[in-house]
């Protein structure tokens, strides 16, 4: 019986590992897109109740905009799933945000800027740089999504 479960063990991480070699890549493009998309979404849907202030006056996790967003849901807010999941997105970006940018400046500085979205890939590489190790490639990615789709070049 051991044996059979070590098979079907193995068999699985194979698969699993099969499965993550050959999903789509991250790509820069997409998350950009989520955070268009999210942006959209909250300035319709959450703003039916609530000014943008509500936001912009909190840093929640992930798990704590997934539970704000199903508090909005059973409240009567009508998302659908897809929304709910890009605003997730965007507010979490939000919170990053406000989580690590403002470790070094105050979040009013990038957000009083507009810039395009190469522009702000570059500032917050650059950024990053003066504190090394305080952002991951995937945070910066994040953040110079949300800050092109929050503050796009006019």
């Amino acid at each position: 019986m051991l044996k059979v479960m070590k098979i079907i063990g193995l068999g699985s991480l194979c698969c699993a590992v099969f499965v993550l070699a050959h999903a789509p890549a991250h790509s820069e493009e997409d998350t950009l897109a989520r955070m268009k998309a999210g942006k959209a979404a909250f300035d319709v849907e959450c703003e039916k109740c609530h000014t943008r202030k509500y936001a912009d006056d909190v840093t929640y996790s992930r798990d704590e905009w997934e539970l704000t967003m199903g508090m909005m849901r059973s409240n009567g807010a009508q998302f659908t799933d897809e929304q709910r999941a890009v605003m997730v997105d965007f507010l979490t970006a939000k919170s990053l945000l406000d989580s690590k940018c403002s470790v070094c400046h105050k979040v009013d500085r990038p957000l009083s800027k507009a810039k395009s979205p190469e522009d702000w890939k570059a500032t917050v590489t650059r950024m990053s740089g003066k504190k090394p190790g305080h952002l991951t490639d995937e945070e910066i990615d994040v953040l110079a999504s949300y800050l092109a789709a929050e503050r796009p070049a006019e």
